[in-house]
């Protein structure tokens, strides 16, 4: 018979405290002090129904429909005094590479390129940064690889990020996951997030819910900003 052996005090005692510092309520953990909203990739190509997703036949109705929800929880953001990072995606000539392009070989060639550096489609859709909002330029999904949003994050002392944005299962989920790697306590707003349809959306969500983080609506995160 195998016998597991116990785990020693002082890991015990480390385990402790680490659930100790967990914040007890949603309000403890998206307090405006300490809380930043990540505004991913809302921008024409992958918006608008003339971008470059409508154009290549993908629905783009969900984010549509999402962004006027977006652009009220930001203001009621606004309100609170939470910082807004606005993250967006571009494509030059020395960001493309063999592996970011191969997922995009399944387009015809003028429809391989998203939010090509200088064009209409890279411009931020229907909501767009105030004065003294950060944007964040990124290259790849994931919205730390090769950017400086992780040192924005701690210089500003924030210890919890807001997910909104497109594409949930994509740069939305990405974003999510690496963020908890990094220490940070996720939160997905389910209301202000988009993909192209809701099994991947409703994918996604699960993933954060189980794994990463917790999944709230609007309604609930702006009134525990209330109670702060």
């Amino acid at each position: 018979m195998i016998t597991l052996d116990k785990p020693n005090a002082k890991l015990m005692e480390a385990v402790h405290k680490s659930v100790a510092a967990i914040p007890k309520t949603l309000a403890e953990k998206v307090a405006p002090g300490h809380t930043a909203i990540l505004v991913i990739d809302v921008q024409n190509d992958f918006c608008h129904s003339e971008g470059v997703q409508g154009k290549r036949g993908l629905a783009t109705a969900h984010a549509k429909e999402m962004v006027p929800r977006l652009s009220q929880f930001l203001d009621g953001a606004r309100e609170c005094g939470v910082l807004i990072i606005f993250v967006r995606t571009l494509h030059t000539e020395w960001s493309a590479s063999p592996v970011s392009m191969e997922p995009q070989m399944q387009f015809p060639e003028d429809l391989r390129l998203l939010c090509v550096e200088s064009t209409w489609g890279a411009e931020f859709y229907e909501v767009t940064p105030r004065n003294g909002e950060v944007v964040v330029t990124k290259y790849r999904y994931n919205s730390f690889q090769g950017t400086d949003l992780e040192l924005i994050l701690r210089c500003k002392g924030i210890r919890t990020v807001i997910l909104t944005g497109v594409a949930t299962p994509v740069c939305v989920e990405s974003t999510g996951r690496d963020a908890y790697m990094k220490e940070f306590f996720v939160v997905l707003n389910k209301d202000c997030v988009a993909a192209r349809s809701l099994e991947e959306h409703n994918s996604a969500i699960s993933n954060v819910s189980k794994y990463f983080g917790v999944v709230a609506t609007s309604k609930e995160i702006i009134s525990a900003w209330k109670e702060t």
